[in-house]
């Protein structure tokens, strides 16, 4: 169950008004809820974008900004509130990277993976569709997306993938900011053995370990 403060403080997804939409994001993440030692990466690349709307709206018309779209309007906002209701110390990064957010997000997942520690990475990535006017400079056709993910070092379990990315001399096709996210559940559905994902100058190869 999420607490009833963590519910009052989460974004409603993609316009919903029902009374789930506002734990779109975090019913799945507090399905995790064990792995309360995780070291947290989250991706996104718009953010809370309709938060940072209403503000410029707020500023343009001199009245005053609330403090709580201020303070959830940044893209480690989400990481900050989990971090204090599981009392989680671990660390977290935040990152945004243009349409490749949840690549690079993957990439810096495996890495905090290879520090050593042994503990887990809970790596998030979320996108909602852009607000007007917004919704005119998109990269394509958008989707609304919340994946979470728990990795850990490969082990005897099973389930084991690797993740390798190479320069390359042509740049990818441009694609929409949550492709690469959709990419990589339809990947971990399938029975596939590998995926090139597009990553902007790069070439990626997510496979399945025999």
């Amino acid at each position: 169950m999420i607490p009833r403060k963590l519910r009052r403080a989460c974004h409603r997804y993609c316009g919903d008004a029902s009374a789930s939409s506002d734990r779109w994001l975090f019913e799945p993440v507090y399905a995790l809820s064990e792995q309360r030692t995780a070291r947290f990466v989250f991706c996104s690349r718009h953010g809370e974008s309709d938060r940072t709307l209403r503000i410029l709206h707020s500023l343009a018309a001199k009245e005053p900004i609330s403090p709580a779209d201020f303070s959830l309007s940044v893209h480690n906002a989400l990481a900050g509130l989990l971090s204090i209701a599981w009392g989680n110390t671990a660390g977290h990064t935040a990152i945004s990277a243009g349409a490749d957010s949840f690549g690079y997000g993957l990439l810096e997942a495996v890495a905090c993976l290879k520090d050593g520690s042994g503990e887990p990475v809970l790596l998030v990535y979320f996108d909602a569709l852009l607000p007007q006017p917004y919704d005119e400079v998109a990269d394509g056709a958008e989707s609304c997306v919340a994946l979470a993910v728990l990795l850990k070092p490969a082990g005897d379990g099973g389930g084991e993938f690797t993740l390798s990315l190479e320069p390359r001399s042509r740049a990818a096709k441009p694609q929409s900011a949550t492709a690469q996210s959709l990419d990589f559940i339809r990947f971990m559905l399938s029975n596939e053995r590998e995926q090139n994902p597009l990553v902007s100058g790069l070439s990626g190869k997510w496979q399945r370990c025999a």
